[in-house]
């Protein structure tokens, strides 16, 4: 190696450090602003949570530390008498309710809240710091900071985060950035590399798992993939492009299918956008076989073999 080399590489470790040392930065403060309100929350009477939701969620999330690894999924503290299912899926209060189970354990529902209470504040920082890195990563270190900042002060994203605000927004809002970053990476990809569109297909299926609601969200990274395909300069790239895209719809499905296919709600039926049903296998399964269908197509027209 020579001494250009190594210069190279130290000015490219300082670069990761600086950005890493920022990423850090912009987790605290962003942390702090979440937190200023704990007094309000973690008082001398006990834990005083952020918002009506916030309750149904700990109950979830204590109930479940209770009776692990079971989920409480029909509950007759719901629609009295016959009982009933919240819409929103389970996953965010298992996650919490696990990392409960590890370190607070059965029998101790107090220290189960102290715990969930900080969840929020830390899951809004972590999207704080993720926008940084994201903003970094494809359009530079000032719009980084700039995007960083605004996600860090704005109103709505503190009152979603804030410390006793237990609820799925927070984790909502860093699984969206996370797709954010999948779809940059999926547009901005170079060479063809299998792990950009299963990244993609991840970020999809995790995030309709969490939240049926992001499929918002997820509309938006499918018109993009659409996009992408219809205007490729040549057969070939379409090709390419198309497969990237079934790629991606098939990881998204094979995510949520198992969790959705069967489903059946007493209010919303079968196939319905509002909960997770068996809508959202649909809805990424067709793209899926259409996308494959076209990429088959095309490199049988021109002839291309492999990716």
């Amino acid at each position: 190696m020579d001494v250009g080399e190594t210069s190279e590489n130290l000015d490219r470790g300082a670069t990761r450090a600086t950005d890493v040392l920022l990423a850090l930065c912009t987790f605290g403060a962003a942390l702090v602003v979440r937190t200023l309100t704990w007094p309000a929350v973690l008082t001398a009477d006990g834990i005083r949570l952020v918002g009506p939701d916030a309750h149904y969620h700990l109950r979830r999330i204590v109930w479940t530390v209770e009776n692990f690894p079971k989920v409480l999924t029909r509950d007759f503290y719901v629609s009295f008498p016959n009982g009933g299912e919240p819409i929103w899926t389970p996953f965010f209060e298992q996650a919490i309710a696990l990392v409960a189970w590890l370190s607070v354990g059965p029998g101790d529902a107090t220290g189960v809240e102290r715990l969930a209470v900080w969840v929020p504040p830390l899951l809004g920082s972590a999207t704080v710091a993720a926008t940084f890195l994201l903003g970094r990563r494809f359009f530079g270190r000032r719009v980084g900071l700039i995007a960083a900042l605004f996600v860090c002060l704005l109103p709505p994203p503190i009152h979603y985060s804030q410390i006793g605000f237990v609820d799925h927004h927070a984790a909502v809002a860093l699984l969206v950035t996370g797709l954010l970053a999948a779809q940059l990476a999926f547009v901005s990809a170079g060479q063809p590399s299998l792990r950009t569109p299963i990244v993609l297909g991840t970020a999809i299926g995790a995030s309709l798992l969490v939240w049926p609601g992001t499929l918002l969200q997820v509309g938006l990274a499918q018109g993009l993939m659409v996009l992408l395909v219809a205007s490729a300069a040549d057969a070939q790239t379409a090709a390419r492009r198309a497969a990237d895209a079934a790629v991606a719809h098939g990881v998204a499905f094979l995510l949520v299918a198992p969790f959705a296919i069967g489903r059946t709600w007493a209010a919303w039926g079968d196939i319905s956008p509002l909960v997770l049903s068996g809508f959202q296998p649909i809805w990424l399964g067709l793209p899926a076989i259409s996308f494959g269908a076209c990429a088959i197509a095309w490199r049988s027209a021109t002839g291309q073999t492999g990716r």
